[in-house]
């Protein structure tokens, strides 16, 4: 989380009218909900989310990226 220190900007709203995203330099953002809460989302995993339709199709993130030897991951809850 410590690359997120820079470069916040202003609090939005998402379009689902319940959660809020801040943007940050380095191609992350928080994605906040009241559940499942404030989670990091960004890079590739990011780009095909919203790709995808974001919290209105795929949920919010319910957790921060995972990384294991064979992938990167990313869990979400609809």
């Amino acid at each position: 989380m410590t690359r997120l220190c820079r470069g916040a900007r202003i609090e939005l709203s998402n379009p689902d009218g319940i959660g809020k995203q801040t943007s940050f330099d380095h191609d992350a953002s928080i994605y906040w909900a009241p559940s499942p809460g404030a989670h990091e989302m960004g890079g590739a995993i990011g780009a095909k989310w919203c790709r995808l339709g974001c919290e209105r199709v795929l949920g919010y993130p319910t957790a921060d990226e995972l990384t294991n030897p064979r992938c990167r991951c990313r869990r979400s809850r609809r």
